[in-house]
């Protein structure tokens, strides 16, 4: 039996915000993941870019603003670390030098993760990233997604390769891994 104690967040009242380690929402990290409903997990990539680069610093400056969220929610009042186990389970593995050694050691990490039963919450790195957490968490049947962008990430290519920041809905539809009755998109400026 779980008890939700171990998994609450730092008190700002008794550790102030801007002491202790950065984690999400300053929740707890876990190694040992069997307790944990919800894992929040980096994903410091960028090699799918073709200009701009930096994505791969997200998880850290997410982290190190999360710890001015509040532990209930001002409006509603919900408390969500008593409803479920919400844990930091770290970045997702990566290899600086090669993209696609990358997309296969980040579809693994989900796929761990579902295996697990955790429901992931992923903070990137740019928009390559979604490409293999789905082909993880879609290997039963397409699942639905909520994209919010202004772009639509659903070019074939660019500069001859079709796994980049500006593809992943693209190839999600193609390889069966999104339930189109069931994506929705969000903040279009375009239609590419």
């Amino acid at each position: 039996m779980t008890n939700r104690e171990d998994y609450q967040p730092v008190d700002p009242s008794v550790v102030p915000r801007f002491a202790g380690f950065a984690t999400f929402m300053r929740t707890v990290t876990r190694e040992i993941i069997e307790e944990v409903d919800v894992g929040l997990v980096g994903v410091p990539f960028d090699l799918g870019l073709n200009h701009r680069t930096g994505a791969r610093h997200g998880p850290a400056g997410v982290r190190e603003m999360s710890r001015l969220i509040r532990r209930v929610h001002p409006t509603s009042g919900i408390r969500p670390f008593e409803i479920c186990n919400v844990a930091d389970l770290g970045d997702a593995p990566v290899n600086p030098m090669s993209k696609d050694k990358s997309i296969d050691m980040i579809r693994d990490f989900f796929n761990e993760m579902k295996g697990a039963n955790i429901v992931p919450i992923a903070c990137g790195g740019d928009h390559t990233i979604p490409l293999p957490i789905l082909r993880a968490l879609a290997v039963d049947q397409p699942v639905g997604i909520l994209h919010f962008d202004a772009h639509a990430d659903t070019l074939d290519e660019i500069c001859g390769d079709k796994v980049n920041h500006a593809t992943f809905m693209r190839r999600g539809y193609e390889e069966g891994l999104i339930d189109p009755k069931r994506a929705i998109q969000v903040g279009m400026r375009g239609s590419r």
